[in-house]
């Protein structure tokens, strides 16, 4: 009889261990993807912050570009505020702020991947973690199913 106990002791030891270990992998598959969804977050913010840079240096070297074709038109003897030289130095702006805006939205398409993986991540670790809960309640009932009817088998609830 004392086997029976023992035996019925053990199977109760394993549903908990079982149970424990689903658990915590089921919280640390949740805690990932919290934290992945984080360094979406995080890679997002940088990549805006570097498209910002990126699109200010290029404003500043268009900038650069209008005064050395300024000062190549002036040294020519060439007006440049009127004629094809004006056109040519607003076209150079133009054209400078449309890269600036195009390197904006670049940045901002690429930090829009990055929350995008960052939610999928985080939706993965939440439905890892309801997964594990379901899958802990069926290894804990069936393993107490088991315990039970181990133990009735044994004699141990009263009788054969």
């Amino acid at each position: 009889m004392s086997m029976a106990y023992t035996a019925v002791a053990l199977s109760i030891i394993s549903i908990a261990a079982t149970a424990t270990t689903t658990y915590m992998q089921a919280d640390n598959a949740k805690d990932l993807g919290e934290y992945n969804k984080k360094m979406g977050e995080n890679n997002a913010l940088d990549a805006a912050q570097r498209g910002a840079i990126e699109s200010a240096e290029h404003r500043q070297k268009v900038r650069q570009m209008i005064a050395t074709q300024n000062a190549a038109y002036s040294s020519a003897g060439v007006d440049s505020s009127t004629g094809s030289a004006a056109q040519i130095q607003e076209d150079t702006a133009g054209f400078g702020e449309l890269d600036a805006l195009r390197i904006l939205n670049n940045a901002q398409r690429t930090g829009a991947g990055y929350r995008a993986a960052g939610n999928l991540e985080k939706w993965k670790g939440d439905a890892a973690f309801a997964s594990g809960m379901v899958k802990m309640g069926g290894d804990v009932a069936g393993s107490a199913s088991s315990a039970y009817f181990g133990g009735a088998k044994a004699g141990l609830w009263g009788g054969k």
